[in-house]
């Protein structure tokens, strides 16, 4: 049975488990690999870049993630912030549900949701894209933009 179409993401890439399978996937040459690393300067995680940018489907995607306290303590109205931040920096197709506002912007996809504790919110901004040094200004942008918003009822 030929493979070739299917697309497999292999989590914990650069781990004892997660590396074997990466490598024995890539080797079969019949699947698109994918693989996801928390920290993309480990060794473990350049030898399985470098192994990945010989391979012809070969593609990356980056995934950065930050938290931020927000001057609310309402989970409510952190996801207005949220919405209002996407907006202000001309995100597109912004949706909101009930556990997350999200929406594109070039090459990169942001997700925010919201958490609150008795005296405060906190917002966690997820962002992923092609090219890491954007994905990670397009995060620190929305977690800088969310955390200066001041609110006034």
């Amino acid at each position: 049975m030929e493979n070739s179409n299917r697309t497999i993401l292999v989590t914990g890439a650069t781990g004892h488990q997660g590396g074997a399978v990466a490598h024995h996937l890539l080797k079969r040459n019949k699947f698109n690999v994918r693989a996801l690393v928390r920290n993309k300067r480990k060794p473990a995680a350049q030898t399985l870049m470098s192994f990945l940018s010989t391979a012809q489907t070969a593609q990356a995607a980056y995934l950065y993630w930050g938290s931020t306290a927000v001057r609310t303590a309402s989970v409510k109205v952190c996801f207005d912030f949220a919405h209002d931040t996407l907006r202000n920096l001309n995100f597109q197709n912004i949706r909101r549900s009930q556990n997350e506002v999200a929406g594109s912007s070039g090459g990169s996809y942001a997700a925010i949701t919201c958490v609150a504790t008795s005296s405060r919110a906190t917002a966690v901004v997820m962002v992923v894209g092609d090219n890491g040094s954007e994905t990670a200004r397009v995060r620190d942008s929305l977690r800088n933009k969310i955390a200066g918003i001041t609110r006034f009822d």
